[in-house]
């Protein structure tokens, strides 16, 4: 037997004082080990714990935005381009589209004829009249207004040298007092003969 060992085994049978130091130092690593154990446990547990309040996180909130409001557009329609009053005669056909209604809804379109390479801007609609969009109702909007199309204008737009554009701007509210908005722009299509949405100015949130 080592010689440390054996004095150790005397030091601990002839002082009692001793005796229950070491005995106390063993009660400590025990207890140390214990917390060890015990943290790795918690670790674990906390693992599918964190895993299950995500997916609740993400199913509540995919239970939020499926009952919210969606607008959209649902149709930029015109009459075959032509020189005269025909251009006012276009319109663009909005629709909640979601399960419950857009409250304080504002919006603004805006028809425009523009040289090429020159981007139109979006309308201001903090003068606009709020109001509501039910679930599956549409709302319509003619954003030429009274504008006449010159015969000047429209051989340039044939040209591509000038540009038909309508823009607009939809914001609104759900009903947990979020706000929303879609951005929309459409530029006349010379080969198609209908406005095509732009490749840039078309977002929603």
């Amino acid at each position: 037997m080592p010689a440390w060992l054996c004095n150790l085994g005397a030091w601990l049978t002839h002082d009692a004082a001793g005796l229950f130091t070491f005995f106390l130092f063993l009660v400590g690593v025990g207890q140390a080990a214990l917390f060890v154990w015990q943290l790795r446990l918690i670790r674990k547990s906390l693992g599918p714990a964190e895993e299950a309040a995500r997916a609740a996180t993400v199913n509540a909130q995919a239970m939020i935005d499926n009952e919210r409001p969606w607008i959209g557009v649902d149709t930029v329609y015109t009459e075959k381009l032509e020189p005269g009053p025909v251009i006012q005669q276009a319109f663009v056909r909005i629709k909640n589209t979601g399960k419950t209604p857009a409250l304080r809804m504002r919006v603004a379109f805006k028809g425009s004829v523009l040289p090429k390479g020159t981007p139109p801007r979006a309308p201001d609609i903090t003068s606009e009249p709020p109001k509501p969009l039910f679930p599956d109702t549409m709302d319509f909007y003619y954003p030429f207004g009274d504008l006449v199309l010159s015969h000047a204008d429209f051989q340039e737009i044939v040209a591509g040298s000038r540009v038909a554009w309508i823009v607009g701007r939809i914001e609104y509210f759900d009903g947990s007092k979020r706000p929303h908005k879609t951005q929309v722009c459409c530029r006349w299509d010379r080969s198609r003969g209908v406005f095509i949405p732009h490749e840039q100015g078309n977002d929603a949130d």
